[in-house]
């Protein structure tokens, strides 16, 4: 079909074809639902912008599906994840939204551009809106963003760890303004170059302190003191490789949220490196902790009268290994797992008459 024909097609031609082509569903949500008092749906945070242009689609809904009046809910279902959608609807041409004197116009009828035009507003923001609540494992997980700066710098270790602070502080940035970043291109554009650049420093800093922290569990301790000394870096080189490691799956998964490139076989490479960095860490960790354990149950040296016994170091010891060990799901792999799964998995939502949006717990 021609440009031409398309366009002479009636908005709610238009508008079906464009659903199916970028695979979402909406319908109305015939059971009155009380969103707000029900424990069972969270309301997704959204900016005044965002909400402006999710009820503009709203109002519209009944046109759009040639209905005879406006419901009280919508219920915007995605087969195969909301920002694939948003991916299809910008690569088939539809125009940006549009303003009229710094403000979102809109129209008693839409023409067909104007359905474009909201259609992908309204889905922008719901990108965004999405897109933060689908990262949520990160900050449950992750010490990278849900612990303070000062916090992070006290454990880090070495030379590195100005450089690795750094890139943390601007990833916890990324990971915190989420929502209103993707709705600026010139913003998008940048936090997606310095993500790159996060991740390359992150790579750097794990090969260099997984080589320090070999050469640390494998020297031969003078005397007990020399053998705490050991330990204790060890335990702290332990802690800058996880922070690395961190660095490096967040980078890369924000990256991937942001540039929105969804194609499969992008998505299984960006998994797999992660993975191979991820493995990599856990054997050298596990390989270094274990042996550091065999040394100290082997070691006949005493600990002086003020200095840490032996079998509070074999309690640390042990403890940072077993989170390690295979088959064990460490938080890394639970953020990684569950924020990739989000992008390729079935999703519904639900949007009121004032244009807020909930989601099924």
């Amino acid at each position: 079909m021609s440009e031409n024909e398309k366009q002479e097609l009636p908005v709610k031609d238009q508008f079906e074809s464009i659903a199916k082509a970028a695979d979402f569903e909406i319908t109305p949500q015939e059971t009155k639902i009380a969103f707000e008092d029900n424990t069972n749906y969270k309301k997704l945070d959204i900016s005044l912008g965002q909400k402006m242009q999710m009820s503009m689609m709203v109002q519209h809904i009944p046109q759009l599906l040639a209905a005879d009046t406006m419901a009280k809910a919508y219920k915007i279902s995605f087969p195969n994840g909301l920002p694939h959608t948003l991916t299809k609807l910008r690569q088939g041409g539809l125009g940006s939204m549009l303003r009229l004197n710094g403000r979102f116009s809109g129209s008693a009828s839409l023409n067909p551009l104007m359905m474009q035009a909201v259609t992908l507003g309204a889905f922008s923001a719901m990108s965004a809106v999405t897109g933060q609540y689908f990262l949520k494992r990160i900050n449950k997980e992750l010490d990278i963003v849900n612990q303070k700066l000062d916090d992070i710098l006290s454990f880090l270790y070495g030379d590195k760890k100005a450089e690795l602070i750094a890139e943390i502080g601007f990833v916890k940035y990324a990971y915190s303004n989420y929502n209103t970043i993707m709705m600026s291109e010139e913003q998008r554009t940048a936090t997606i170059g310095s993500l790159q650049a996060a991740k390359k420093v992150a790579m750097k800093d794990i090969e260099f302190y997984i080589t320090d922290f070999v050469s640390t569990v494998n020297r031969e301790p003078k005397d007990y003191a020399d053998l705490s000394a050991t330990i204790e870096k060890t335990l702290q080189l332990k802690d800058s490789i996880e922070m690395s490691r961190q660095l490096f799956v967040v980078s890369g998964i924000l990256e991937l949220y942001y540039a929105q490139n969804f194609e499969k076989a992008y998505i299984d490479y960006v998994e797999n490196d992660m993975i191979a960095y991820v493995n990599k860490c856990d054997q050298e960790l596990l390989g270094g902790l274990s042996k550091m354990q065999g040394i100290l149950s082997a070691s006949k040296m005493k600990p002086r009268k003020n200095e840490t016994p032996k079998e509070v170091y074999l309690e640390r010891i042990t403890g940072a290994a077993d989170s390690y060990r295979q088959g064990n799901d460490s938080p890394v792999r639970l953020a990684m797992r569950d924020s990739l799964d989000a992008l390729q998995r079935k999703n519904e939502f639900f949007v009121d008459e004032e244009g807020n949006v909930f989601t099924r717990k």
